[in-house]
């Protein structure tokens, strides 16, 4: 396995299954990526599972733009990428890791890119090592071409705009006030599923949960473009969360900016359970 994943592999988006909820299938590409431990803010493309030959599924991958010709650095930053997305690589049983560092990167062009790969491999205990690496220095004419991000403009005030609404939404499924939460979401999201389904839907599965403990907000991802259907301004949270039933659950929270310029809830999800959200 390990040769395999230090050897050739691509990432591949899936849709999320019923039996196994796979929450990164539908983050948004090419956008903002803020871990709330460190501060610091990854300029993110995806979250995919990790394929090999014969479309053999070895893991999870999280791939980004690289900005530093340190190599130092840059182990650092894959480090503290990989603790973000180990949470999600075990609610998924995955038994690789690969953090993936664009050394430079331009999304109109299709040709193989250059990047660099570190491979994070999980043990019969549950524990992790990193357990591959390129060599001693990195390319010193190759530096991560970030520019395409201009194009995205991060706004810091909607983003706190965006987190008000979606924490007031949790707060009121956290209450069991699942009428209210789905009178207060977008349009984009209510004309997915009506008022009675969602109710049903909610008080299910949030049962199986039980009452929350705690939850603390890990990582904000912020993009002003995302494909499919329902395109628009997004924010999505990433909380880890506590319940009664279910001690550790990934939630995530997609907020979208609506007609008149307000926030309002768009999907939710978590790794425990699959929540109704808006289609790819």
């Amino acid at each position: 396995m390990l040769r395999t994943l230090i050897g050739a592999f691509y990432l591949l988006s899936v849709q999320a299954s019923p039996d196994v909820p796979e929450i990164y299938s539908r983050l948004p590409r090419n956008s903002y990526l803020t871990l709330q431990t460190s501060g610091r803010t990854f300029k993110y493309l995806s979250t995919a599972p990790v394929f090999g030959r014969g479309e053999k599924r070895l893991g999870l991958g999280l791939s980004y733009v690289n900005e530093t010709i340190d190599l130092k650095r840059l182990e650092a930053s894959a480090a503290e990428l990989f603790e973000y997305v180990r949470p999600l690589a075990e609610a998924q049983n995955e038994l690789g890791v690969v953090i993936s560092a664009y050394l430079s990167f331009d999304p109109e062009r299709r040709e193989k890119r250059p990047m660099w790969n570190i491979v994070y491999k999980r043990d019969e205990s549950g524990g992790w090592k990193r357990v591959s690496h390129q060599g001693k220095t990195l390319p010193k004419d190759i530096l991560g071409d970030s520019s395409w991000h201009s194009d995205l403009p991060r706004d810091l005030a909607a983003e706190k705009t965006a987190l008000l609404d979606a924490e007031a939404w949790l707060a009121l499924v956290d209450a069991g006030e699942y009428a209210k939460a789905w009178d207060v979401a977008s349009s984009a999201w209510k004309g997915q599923v009506t008022k009675q389904h969602w109710q049903e839907v909610a008080r299910t599965q949030m049962g199986t949960l039980g009452k929350l403990v705690s939850r603390a907000k890990v990582a904000t991802l912020s993009t002003p473009i995302t494909q499919g259907p329902s395109d628009g301004s997004y924010v999505l949270f990433e909380y880890r969360s506590k319940f009664s039933n279910k001690a550790e659950v990934v939630e995530r929270l997609t907020e979208i900016v609506c007609d008149d310029g307000k926030w309002r809830h768009a999907g939710y999800q978590n790794s425990a359970i699959l929540m109704l959200d808006l289609p790819e």
